[in-house]
């Protein structure tokens, strides 16, 4: 679902986000059996070994690492490009109000605190992005952040073929009236011929 509060701004809504997020998720999923495979391997002959252990409440070793590299994917697309690969996907983005330039302080917050907030009371907080009228989570409103769609290029391209067809309907007018005037030249031409068969007979 989309959203348009004004004339330039479409806000993503929760479907298309949530369809983003998956897309991540199956993602950043592929991309970390580079590390639980061959964790799983390990486990299964050393069961005892340490990086399996909690340390951390219930979590291990291994599961701090695999957060903390998911983490890191989230944290550099939404810095570097505003959007995830999923994002990207489904053409949306992340910006801050007026559209400034996303800090990484805010970025980090948003990805790890701001969505365990939205998480927690059966994600409420993402639910919120349902009926918010600026479709923001918890997360966005605490960062004072907004995802909408990013049509820049789309828009690029239809501002190339209008000037493309302005072009053509000018040049067009410029053709028509040299038609004309190769039409009115055969029409002189033909009565002189005409005439020079005459003289010949």
């Amino acid at each position: 679902m989309l959203n348009q509060n004004n004339e330039n701004t479409l806000y993503a809504g929760f479907f298309v986000r949530l369809a983003a997020y998956i897309i991540d998720c199956i993602l950043v999923g592929l991309a970390l059996l580079v590390i639980k495979i061959p964790y799983f391997f390990i486990s299964i002959i050393n069961p005892d070994i340490f990086i399996g252990k909690p340390i951390l409440f219930k979590f291990s070793a291994v599961d701090i690492i695999l957060y903390l590299l998911s983490l890191v994917y989230f944290v550099l697309m939404t810095y570097f490009y505003g959007a995830t690969l999923g994002k990207k996907a489904l053409k949306i983005k992340v910006i801050k109000q007026n559209r400034e330039k996303l800090s990484l302080v805010d970025v980090i917050y948003r990805e790890s605190i701001g969505r365990y907030l939205s998480g927690l009371i059966i994600f409420i907080g993402y639910i919120m992005i349902a009926v918010d009228s600026k479709k923001r989570g918890l997360h966005d409103i605490l960062c004072d952040t907004f995802v909408i769609y990013n049509f820049d290029n789309e828009l690029n391209i239809n501002n190339v073929c209008g000037n493309l067809e302005v072009q053509q309907t000018e040049i067009k007018p410029e053709l028509a009236s040299e038609e004309l005037l190769n039409s009115d030249n055969n029409d002189e031409l033909k009565p002189s011929e005409e005439k020079q068969k005459e003289n010949e007979e």
